[in-house]
């Protein structure tokens, strides 16, 4: 009988042995389950701050855009008053040239043209602040200093004044 408890052990053993491995393979399961799990969470979450992150992304692109198309119309508007001015100085020494021309054709004979004529006559209006000038009195000023003064206008430079007041010192001698 000894022999016949023996072999009926050993299958016995054999499978509480496979039964303990299987147990301990379960728990190695559930703890990588749970592992799986919080990673998945962890991922969701990441997942998420990314997506607010992008949108972020794209509003703080919008409102670049945005300021890039202020600043660009704001430059614009200072680039056209500066560009104005610009053009009033360019008008004044133009003024003055012209004035000085008309000395010197006292003195020399020399003539002025019909444009220049009515370039002085209109300006006079404009320092005057005369109120009865029109859009084509404008034009026509415009018209006047702008092939002039390109280069001034084009590069928003002032134009330089000396040049002109030498021309006065010059008459007045």
């Amino acid at each position: 009988m000894i022999i016949s408890l023996f072999s009926l052990a050993a299958p016995v053993a054999v499978h509480l042995y496979h039964r303990r491995k299987y147990k301990s393979m379960e728990e190695k399961v559930r703890v990588l389950q749970a592992q799986v799990k919080e990673l998945q969470q962890a991922l969701a979450r990441t997942q998420e701050a990314i997506k607010e992150q992008n949108r972020q992304i794209r509003e703080a692109k919008l409102r670049l855009n945005l300021y890039k198309g202020l600043y660009e119309a704001e430059r614009m508007k200072n680039e056209g008053q500066i560009r104005g001015a610009i053009m009033q100085q360019c008008a004044f020494k133009e003024y003055f040239v012209l004035r000085a021309k008309e000395l010197r054709s006292v003195k020399q004979g020399e003539e002025l043209t019909g444009e220049e004529e009515s370039f002085l006559k209109i300006f006079e209006a404009v320092i005057s602040k005369s109120a009865n000038l029109t859009k084509e009195d404008f034009a026509t000023l415009k018209a006047y200093i702008e092939p002039r003064y390109s280069a001034y206008l084009r590069n928003l430079r002032s134009p330089d004044f000396a040049a002109v007041e030498g021309q006065y010192d010059q008459l007045s001698n």
